[in-house]
């Protein structure tokens, strides 16, 4: 069965808006590993890549700017989120290995889910093969993986899905702190046009989600209210726009 499903990504989630306080390396590895620079990959040439944390540490971010980057070197991609996809048939991600880039993320809410991992499994040995047959790297097949935790730990039930994921390599996200959240927050601010004093931005650390997407999801309202009412950035306005 093939089946599309429409993604869009927002421009602001790409590499460059991504704040990679203590996490550059990933940045590094991520641009390397997609284009197939020789010196991103591991020994094995393995072409699996896994970013693990806690919620809201940016996995998501990265998995769209993987796909904006892909695209930008004209790149073909695929993007699959397991939140979504586990009303679909398991066998629709069967169809991703004919992309350049695949990307699936919350691969931990399929940890009881015996067919999708088999389905996911799957993937990952017909990219091996397919990448056997071809010789330059940079047209191999790369995927790339999020989860809340190591391999190891997610909790998934088949052993060999396991293995698999650990041949990769495996990255473990910084969280971001009140230090990190506020670099965030003004960078996003700063791309709007938005300035925003040292008060109003701890005020918005200490009540928004450390979830990236959230933050910019308000940060969007924030700025769609004032420029609709002409008002700059104050506690008292932030408040009133955030019913707080």
């Amino acid at each position: 069965m093939q089946l599309a499903l429409p993604v869009w990504f927002s421009e602001d989630q790409s590499f460059e808006s991504f704040v990679a306080d203590g996490n550059e390396l990933v940045i590094k590895f991520l641009t390397h590993f997609i284009s197939g620079a020789s010196q991103a990959l591991s020994n094995s040439n393995i072409p699996f890549c896994l970013l693990h944390s806690l919620h809201g540490a940016g996995k998501s971010h990265l998995l769209y700017a993987s796909c904006q980057y892909a695209s930008e070197n004209n790149a073909s991609h695929a993007y699959f989120d397991l939140k979504m996809l586990q009303q679909f048939p398991a066998s629709v991600i069967l169809d991703a290995q004919q992309k350049d880039l695949i990307c699936i993320d919350n691969i931990h809410i399929i940890k009881d889910d015996l067919t999708w991992q088999v389905a996911i499994f799957d993937l990952l040995n017909k990219v091996i093969e397919k990448n056997q047959s071809i010789d330059n790297p940079a047209y191999h097949c790369k995927v790339i993986i999020t989860a809340s935790q190591s391999p190891t730990l997610i909790g998934l039930s088949l052993p060999d899905l396991v293995s698999r994921l650990s041949w990769g390599t495996v990255f473990k996200l910084d969280p971001l702190n009140d230090e990190k959240s506020k670099l965030v927050i003004r960078h996003k601010l700063s791309e709007k046009g938005l300035e925003a004093s040292d008060d109003v931005l701890n005020f918005l650390v200490t009540r928004l989600s450390r979830n990236i997407t959230k933050q910019i999801d308000t940060i969007n309202l924030l700025d769609r209210k004032s420029l609709e009412s002409k008002r700059r950035l104050t506690i008292p306005f932030v408040k009133q726009v955030l019913n707080l």
